[in-house]
């Protein structure tokens, strides 16, 4: 994934470029001019202007959706949650990417044996217990994960019920 330093300097460069062929376009326009008068070159250069205007419009537009893209896709993928061994998030953990909803095991090393979780703002982490029927959800950051969860989580689902970030989040 680019990063924004990249996005700025291939815009600008797209830019330029576009520009040097609207340049050119137009120097081409005057060559063939049969009376040089400079007419052609007074049309040509109105028409330029009004091109570039517009493509400035688009790019303008353009540039606001990849930054916003672009923002809320690296807020997805820099979410994660992470499933501590330990209580107040001690000791070995496992990272799980928080971008969107997903389900899956817990790894074997820290197999019923998670005590403590961080949850990303707009997520929430559901712990399950197999072997006893038993799930709880957290919707937070917790530093203990309860008597009736403690060490005994085998399998967890992510959910994102909001924006991070968003004000009713």
């Amino acid at each position: 994934m680019m990063n924004i330093h990249n996005q700025n300097i291939a815009i600008d460069i797209l830019v330029r470029t576009l520009i040097f062929c609207l340049k050119r376009n137009m120097e081409r326009g005057t060559e063939n001019c049969p009376n040089n008068c400079g007419d052609c070159y007074k049309q040509k250069f109105t028409k330029y202007k009004a091109m570039k205007t517009k493509l400035i419009k688009i790019l303008s537009v353009v540039v606001v959706l990849v930054l916003t893209l672009t923002s809320a896709t690296s807020a997805a993928t820099a979410a994660e949650v992470r499933l501590y061994r330990h209580r107040d998030f001690q000791g070995e953990f496992q990272r799980l990417n928080a971008g969107g909803a997903s389900v899956g095991p817990i790894t074997p090393r820290l197999k019923n044996r998670v005590s403590s979780l961080r949850v990303p703002q707009g997520f929430e982490v559901t712990l399950t217990d197999d072997e006893g029927n038993r799930s709880r959800t957290f919707k937070r950051s917790a530093a203990y994960v309860g008597d009736s969860m403690n060490d005994r989580a085998d399998s967890y689902g992510i959910t994102q019920i909001c924006q991070p970030n968003s004000p009713i989040c």
